[in-house]
């Protein structure tokens, strides 16, 4: 049995600040999955992006949207292990991880309000084009701030309860910054018109991220002398997929958060279609949230007394449980919307793991690879995980807006761009996925250090 190696210790308001960080990247995150999607699909309605013909077939605004949104993840993801590996190898005054934080978070910022000035305020073929640039350059500048703030993980943390707090604290602080998105994009545009929104929601944003590069120190950092020349970025990932333990725990999380992400997005159509009542998306979420903050410190106990694996093991079975439930929400026993709270709020327990556990378990991949291999390649693994994690967040979008239409009412108008048959069909599709998550982590080792 051996012990970790000494090092110097963060202060305790320097971890505070670097989880704080992860308020911003929440906030963002879940503007850039809100925003769009309602401004440009409405919940009730037609999409604002007129249909195309193509070889005879009328392609819907809805589906072009959801091939909009992922040809912007996918960009993204295939941006990322670049982004990494110039991170791992840049050589700066301030660092290896810093700058990229000062300079993408404003950027992010300023493509998501750029979502909401079209050049057609109408349904129309522009907004198309629109879409294909916007969407890839957003999500440009938040690799470029997300991939090197999540790669100081294992710089600043040594042992496993450590990583299980600063994880921990960085999921309150996403729960947060959730919470502060559903708040805000509630009141769009009711209240405030989506450009609004979208400033207040991006100058909140930045701020942790500037935070972050002001305050937190990284205690054994590179010095600029002993980074190695940058290797072929190909190679790398490679290398990084070809880790057993690592594939096995990123084909599984990927599975997790597709089935979550899912939920996520369609929570104002379940709240249209299956509550009756567009307010409920701000209580449903509401509730979701609050019960994984109140369970965050749980989590971490949870995490500390079954172990890491176990613990993702349970939260998936609890999603494959749960998540089918959806389907029935406003017929029988959940006719009641309580039982509908209930619902979301019992989703709540396995989120809170899923918030916890992974990025914690990351750490301990990635330090076992450099045991192994003698490479510091922080910001690759996460990057890497971020390309597989996007491209599966993409196809959720994608597969989202194809199920979404199915039961939509025709008028004489036009097909609106939602059903209720498609919102009910989230929840079992969710579980689905979740359960081919789960019996592929169940080959994920115990790697833990003890």
């Amino acid at each position: 049995m051996t012990s970790d190696p000494p090092q110097r210790r963060l202060p305790v308001y320097q971890i505070v600040i670097y989880a704080f960080g992860y308020f911003g990247v929440q906030l963002i995150a879940f503007s850039v999955g809100q925003i769009p999607q309602i401004y440009y699909i409405p919940e009730e309605g037609f999409a604002l992006i007129a249909p195309l013909t193509i070889g005879g077939a009328i392609l819907a605004g809805g589906y072009l949207f959801g091939l909009l949104n992922a040809l912007g993840r996918i960009v993204d993801g295939l941006v990322d292990p670049w982004i990494g590996n110039i991170s791992d190898h840049f050589r700066s005054r301030f660092g290896r991880r810093k700058p990229f934080l000062v300079v993408g978070a404003p950027l992010m910022a300023v493509f998501l309000v750029l979502f909401t000035t079209p050049p057609s305020t109408g349904q129309s073929t522009i907004n198309i084009v629109w879409l294909a640039v916007i969407y890839p350059l957003f999500f440009l500048f938040f690799t470029i701030s997300i991939t090197p703030y999540l790669a100081m993980i294992p710089e600043i943390t040594r042992t496993p309860s450590d990583r299980l707090l600063v994880t921990t604290l960085q999921a309150l602080f996403l729960v947060l910054g959730t919470f502060a998105g559903v708040v805000m994009i509630g009141m769009i545009p009711d209240v405030i018109s989506f450009t609004t929104g979208a400033i207040i929601i991006g100058i909140i944003a930045t701020i942790p991220f500037l935070l972050v590069a002001a305050f937190v120190k990284i205690p054994e950092e590179v010095d600029a002398g002993d980074i190695p020349d940058r290797p072929s970025t190909i190679k790398q990932i490679y290398s990084a997929l070809s880790y057993k333990p690592f594939r096995l725990y990123l084909t599984s999380v990927v599975a997790f958060w597709f089935g979550f992400k899912m939920i996520e997005t369609s929570a104002r159509y379940v709240a249209v279609h299956l509550f009756g009542d567009k307010s409920a998306y701000v209580i449903i979420l509401g509730v979701t949230l609050g019960v994984a903050a109140l369970a965050g410190f749980g989590s971490y106990w949870v995490g500390r007394k079954l172990g890491k694996r176990r613990s993702m093991i349970l939260m998936s079975i609890m999603f494959v449980i749960l998540l089918p439930f959806i389907g029935m929400l406003g017929k029988g026993p959940f006719q009641n919307p309580i039982a509908g709270y209930v619902l979301f709020g019992l989703l709540g327990l396995p989120l809170s793991l899923l918030l916890v556990i992974p990025n914690s378990l990351l750490a301990d991949i990635i330090d076992r690879n450099n045991e192994e291999t003698g490479e510091k390649r922080e910001a690759l693994f996460f990057a890497s995980q971020a390309l597989i994690n996007k491209l599966g967040i993409a196809f959720s979008k994608a597969v989202l807006n194809f199920i979404l239409p199915i039961g939509a009412v025709a008028t004489a108008a036009g097909t609106h761009a939602v059903g209720e048959t498609g919102v009910r069909m989230i929840g079992p599709i969710s579980a689905v996925f979740v359960l081919i998550g789960l019996i592929i982590f169940l080959k994920f080792p115990d790697i833990e250090k003890k």
